[in-house]
């Protein structure tokens, strides 16, 4: 094999991936004749030289995934015994039951692969590569380079591997007859008479007996060659130095009759020809084109020319199963040359006795072709003040701009206009000029906004705020402005160009009323004063913000309580009021101011029973919306001392040491106080705080006790959550030394 070429297994790879399908002709066969045998058959009689050939194509039709109803297998495995065993050909005269002539044809490895390493067969070579890929080479998942670019192929592809291999066989098949030949799917019968009626038998090798009813066909034929049908005459689309031709492969309105175009040619040449139409004509593709699916029923081709002006013939050649050639109808004309794309330039614009826009142009813009004025029919101006919706101005005096005219003034009648020059060609298109501005010298603002009024839409809580459009020709917009008190600045809203309404969604919740305003400006951006105020005054929905309290101090006055006004501005009541701990006993309200007030403190002197008390402020505006309580203080107020613990109590112990004890039954205490006072051999006792315990104890153990201690006494205090204290008790104890 040379090296230069590829392998029947790299060629059948590159097929697939460059047609990119498997079960094409399997779908086709099925879809075109029933399945009663295991071989398909055509034969067509060719006239050479002095006499008439038979030519007989055949294909199995067993796609190795459909099995026959008998379960004999007969369908499923027909491609594999054709790949093994090939076919036998019996040739008998109609009529007449002897056998005249027999065959026996197979799948020619040698000759394939001669023929693959022949580039000079070109399509032939192709499809010899396709056939000896499919039947004798093993599909490997290695990666290959096929013209510079990596390909790999999954042996099974997502489809029974068999299948595909059969899908390829029909398609190489198909493509070159000489192929088909080697590989044992076509045979030339050279010794047939001219018109004389036969019968052909294709049976598979072997088989025999009942087979033969499934594992064979005939078909008969006159050899007596017929008139091939003509290809569909193209359609040719001339441009810029090339041609596009397309015509119908197939159209199934039509016979399916042999002679029908899209059954008498597999594909197709493109032949041209710079001389005449009968003569001197060039093959220009060297492979075939030819469809692979009929989802699309035409085929296209586009051919380069040489040059616009010369007048170029062209065919199409179409290309039998049998390897026959048919020339279409001639179809012909020459390049066209591309149009001309010049654009016009405004390179300069003047303003004219203050209303007068003066437009100077140059065309070409870049001039380089001066002949190019003669392809105009003429200029058209079109205009608009903000570079939307251009519309063309008709100029009075003047008709028609013609192709020579460079320059222009025309009337101002608003404060701008963006100007556009049109060159309309005579071939039937316009190009134009980029926009220029052109501007009156306006200082001069529009009107003040007049008609503004605000209404409170209650279903979204929001304001709508419309007013009376000005008239202006150089109108702008508008800028709407909400101050939300009476001598406040006022702030920007929105800048709104083409409307007058607008929906205030960003409102303050904590002032009654609004002040709206608007103005409005013009394209030179001259603005109006600001409009009267529209004042409304929005529903009260919203309670006051919450006073908080800074102090709360009880002292021997009473309980002197400090806090800061609410911030709303719409305040009419303050209440204060108490209540005891835990909320035992009545809530009392100690205060009620009318505002305007700036009171923000208050001496409460009522209380008489000490304990602890909780305070609250609340704000009521005039529409009865009432803030939420303020943060509570709470504040304890000191009374009298208290009585003394009941039941103090110590006792000694040589190992405990000594034990205290007291009643424990006052859950207002919050803690206990002892003190312990030694009395020592020496001259002076002393006394100390010894423990401090938690409000619920009812006894504690001290174990220092030393040496030469004959007597001890303790002192105990309960201190209450009023801050108060209970009468200090002593208690004497006597310590036996050990």
């Amino acid at each position: 094999m040379k090296k230069n070429h590829l392998t029947g297994t790299k060629i059948y790879r590159k097929i697939i991936s460059s047609l990119g399908i498997v079960c094409l002709i399997i779908s086709c066969t099925h879809g075109a004749y029933s399945q009663v045998t295991t071989i398909l058959s055509n034969v067509r009689s060719i006239k050479n030289g002095g006499d008439n050939f038979v030519h007989i194509r055949i294909l199995p039709t067993g796609d190795t995934t459909i099995a026959n109803q008998n379960n004999n297998d007969y369908y499923l495995k027909s491609w594999q015994r054709f790949r093994s065993n090939g076919y036998t050909i019996n040739r008998r005269k109609v009529g007449n039951n002897t056998i005249e002539r027999t065959v026996h044809i197979f799948p020619d490895s040698v000759a394939l692969l001669n023929a693959l390493n022949n580039p000079s067969l070109l399509i032939d070579s192709d499809a010899a590569g396709i056939l000896y890929g499919v039947i004798f080479d093993k599909i490997d998942s290695s990666q290959i380079n096929i013209d510079g670019k990596p390909i790999q192929i999954n042996p099974t592809n997502g489809v029974n591997e068999l299948s595909q291999r059969y899908a390829m066989t029909a398609i190489g098949a198909e493509l070159s007859y000489f192929s088909a030949r080697l590989a044992g799917l076509a045979w030339t019968d050279s010794t047939a008479k001219k018109n004389t009626n036969y019968e052909y038998e294709i049976l598979e090798f072997g088989a025999a007996g009942a087979d033969l009813s499934y594992r064979s066909v005939k078909v008969a034929i006159t050899n007596t060659p017929l008139k091939l049908v003509k290809p569909e005459t193209p359609q040719a689309v001339f441009s810029d130095k090339k041609v596009m031709l397309s015509w119908k492969w197939y159209d199934p309105s039509i016979s399916q009759s042999n002679l029908s175009y899209q059954n008498a040619f597999t594909s197709y040449h493109i032949e041209v020809s710079t001389t005449s139409a009968n003569a001197q004509f060039s093959r220009i593709n060297e492979r075939p084109i030819m469809s692979l699916s009929d989802e699309s029923d035409s085929l296209y081709y586009i051919v380069p020319l040489t040059s616009n002006g010369v007048k170029t013939f062209l065919r199409i050649v179409g290309i039998s199963p049998f390897g026959e050639e048919v020339a279409s109808s001639v179809v012909n004309g020459h390049g066209v040359e591309p149009s001309k794309q010049w654009y016009p330039r405004i390179d300069s614009t003047n303003l004219v006795d203050g209303n007068k826009a003066y437009l100077h142009w140059k065309f070409p813009s870049d001039t380089i072709d001066s002949q190019a004025s003669g392809l105009l029919s003429e200029f058209e101006i079109y205009a608009s003040p903000t570079m939307q919706n251009f519309q063309k101005l008709s100029i009075a005096g003047v008709p028609m701009i013609t192709a020579t005219t460079s320059n222009i003034t025309i009337p101002l009648t608003v404060g701008q206009n963006y100007y556009i020059v049109t060159a309309k060609y005579k071939a039937g298109y316009s190009l134009s000029s980029s926009p220029v501005l052109v501007q009156k010298v306006d200082s001069i603002p529009p009107a003040i906004p007049t008609g503004l009024h605000a209404v409170w839409e209650s279903e979204s809580n929001n304001i709508r705020v419309s007013w009376t459009g000005n008239q202006e020709s150089d109108l702008q917009g508008y800028k709407l402005f909400r101050a939300n008190l009476a001598n406040e600045e006022p702030a920007l809203l929105g800048d709104i160009k083409s409307d007058v309404t607008y929906l205030d969604t960003l409102l303050r919740i904590d002032n009654p009323k609004a002040w709206y305003y608007v103005l409005s400006y013009d394209q030179r951006f001259n603005q109006s004063a600001l409009s009267q105020a529209a004042i409304i005054t929005k529903p009260d929905i919203y309670p006051p913000v919450s006073p908080y309290f800074t102090v709360g101090k009880a002292d021997s006055t009473g309980v002197k309580l400090t806090w800061i006004n609410s911030i709303s501005q719409d305040v009419s009541v303050y209440q204060l009021s108490r209540k005891p701990e835990n909320s035992r006993g009545n809530v009392v309200n100690l205060q009620t101011w009318n505002t305007p007030s700036n009171d923000s403190t208050w001496v409460d002197n009522s209380i008489e029973l000490p304990g602890r008390y909780t305070y609250f402020i609340s704000a009521s505006d005039s529409s009865g919306n009432v803030s939420v309580d303020s943060v509570t203080v709470e504040v304890i107020r000191s009374g009298t001392v208290r009585p003394q613990v009941k039941n103090f109590a110590a006792s000694y112990n040589a190992e405990l040491g000594v034990t205290i004890t007291w009643d424990c039954v006052d859950k207002n205490v919050v803690q206990v106080e002892i003190a312990r006072i030694v009395f020592s051999s020496g001259p002076t006792d002393y006394a100390l705080n010894w423990k401090f315990l938690d409000g619920l104890s009812c006894q504690t153990v001290d174990k220092q006790v030393f040496s030469g201690q004959q007597q001890r006494k303790y002192g105990i205090q309960a201190v209450f959550a009023d801050g108060t204290r209970s009468t200090e008790v002593i208690v004497d104890i006597q310590i036996d030394s050990p």
